[in-house]
């Protein structure tokens, strides 16, 4: 936590907390800066049977600029990207079941609630024509249309092998698959939209030497949300 004559007051940090046989852990995350950022996750893992479950949720809120900012290029080149701010919240429940040592299911139920806040309004668009492009007016059109509320019920089946290594602080060597089948009913609001999405996930890892490897991945996503599974 701290204090600074640009960013104002800000602070960030973590915690774990669990009893001596880790089967009950607890893990918290917050990080914010003045009113700009603010980021809160909390999960609980119950790890006592062979079926493991726990619960969490999270608030988000963040500048996109600050998720796309590049090293080297700074803010997007992008102005409706660079003055929209990302807020979710959300909480859920899930479980895992182990079916060998290298597979397992997972299940959750959760509610989330999100929206694309935009620092000025569609008419301020017409009057700096000079401004925004069309590729603008399509960002705009997105944030706006993306927002709403959904509760979802998600499915996924996993296969890991993935062997990790202290010296390059990652994988060095196998694969891991996920596919994920994600459903949420249509709640009768406007803004409670229903959709399904089905994705998967393949990596594979190669190792050449203690230091080295070689990393493949394929992903693919089919969603029937209006806007894509942003």
């Amino acid at each position: 936590v701290g204090f600074s004559s640009y960013w104002s007051a800000f602070g960030y940090g973590s915690f774990s907390v669990s009893d001596i046989k880790e089967e009950n852990i607890y893990n918290t995350g917050f990080a914010f800066s003045q009113n700009v950022v603010r980021l809160v996750d909390f999960t609980y893992l119950n790890r006592e049977k062979r079926t493991n479950w726990g619960y969490g949720f999270y608030n988000h809120h963040i500048p996109l600029s600050y998720i796309h900012w590049d090293i080297q290029k700074g803010d997007p080149d992008q102005i409706v990207l660079n003055y929209t701010f990302g807020k979710e919240t959300g909480a859920g429940i899930f479980g895992q079941y182990p079916l060998s040592k290298f597979a397992r299911l997972e299940a959750g139920l959760s509610v989330e609630s999100r929206d694309f806040e935009v620092w000025f309004e569609e008419e301020f668009i017409p009057d700096y024509q000079d401004l925004f492009t069309d590729v603008d007016r399509q960002f705009f059109n997105f944030f706006k249309k993306s927002g709403g509320f959904n509760a979802n019920l998600r499915g996924s089946y996993v296969r890991d092998t993935v062997l990790y290594s202290n010296i390059i602080q990652g994988p060095i060597h196998g694969n891991a698959f996920r596919v994920n089948l994600e459903l949420a009913p249509p709640l009768g609001q406007k803004k409670a939209k229903g959709y399904a999405s089905l994705s998967w996930d393949y990596r594979r890892y190669k190792r050449i030497s203690d230091g080295s490897l070689l990393a493949f991945r394929f992903a693919g996503l089919q969603s029937s949300r209006a806007m894509g599974d942003y």
